[in-house]
């Protein structure tokens, strides 16, 4: 694993710390899941925007009615576990 070096406003850095603290883990080990939890999340909804778009330009030919709303439940964005209780 890598080091890295990132600034943080004071309000960000003393909540991060206190929620770490309550959470019984590292600062660092709270920053990292949060992160690796958002980039996930970025990562489905830009999918999701790219099967939106093929949906709709599939439905645009005439030759498909599918339904396409349950397409961020099928995708795990709104159900996720927590980042906190991800092992």
């Amino acid at each position: 694993m890598r080091t890295i070096s990132i600034k943080l406003p004071d309000d960000l850095l003393g909540r991060s710390t206190r929620l770490a603290k309550t959470l019984s883990m590292t600062r660092s080990d709270l920053v990292r899941r949060a992160l690796e939890r958002e980039i996930r999340l970025q990562e489905k909804r830009m999918i999701q925007q790219k099967l939106r778009e093929a949906a709709n330009a599939l439905n645009a030919t005439g030759l498909t009615k599918e339904p396409w709303a349950e397409l961020d439940t099928d995708l795990g964005i709104e159900e996720e576990t927590p980042w906190w209780e991800t092992p």
